[in-house]
């Protein structure tokens, strides 16, 4: 036996219909149009994307004090995982650099702050002001003082750039104040 449906069943069912659009539709358009919700899900996302690029920038820094302090090819080799094209290669320069002239580097952060993060479609720009203190030691044994030793401020500009799906640091412009 069939059952057919009159107006007052069907009119149920598109108030009904009306309803949930309009349920769902409305915290969409207020959303879209610029509600302060809105304003705090991009600053939360800003912040969580902010910390994820400061981390990369720190893990680059702490493979440039250690390639810098050891001169090591096994930490060379490991740097590709923060580090990428020019700034990799100008790393790798400096520490054949620094064996070429018999020293090794120190770098101790005095400071590190971290001023903007920039995002410009492929890359992301991480300005920051560093404070540092770099000192040159000897390679041979002797009595372990400091060669030379430099403390600066800097403001340094890390360009990052996605690679095999990490993002890493490409270039590194450093700017003495």
């Amino acid at each position: 036996m069939m059952t057919v449906l009159r107006g007052r069943r069907s009119g149920f069912l598109w108030s009904l219909a009306l309803f949930c659009a309009l349920c769902i539709g409305t915290p969409i358009a207020i959303f879209a149009s610029g509600s302060p919700l809105l304003g705090e899900v991009q600053a939360r996302w800003s912040t969580w994307q902010t910390r994820d690029m400061v981390d990369v920038v720190r893990g680059y820094r702490a493979g440039e004090q250690a390639a810098l302090l050891t001169l090591s090819d096994d930490v060379l080799a490991q740097l590709p995982v923060f580090a990428q094209g020019e700034a990799l290669d100008m790393l790798g320069l400096s520490v054949r650099t620094l064996r070429a002239q018999g020293v090794y580097a120190k770098i101790e952060d005095v400071s590190f702050k971290v001023e903007r993060v920039a995002p410009q479609d492929p890359y992301v720009f991480v300005t920051t002001d560093e404070v540092l203190t770099f000192a040159t030691y000897a390679l041979t044994p002797g009595d372990g003082s400091a060669l030379e030793r430099k403390t600066g401020t800097w403001e340094v500009l890390y360009q990052l750039a996605r690679d095999e799906g990490r993002w890493k640091v490409a270039k590194v412009v450093a700017t003495e104040k």
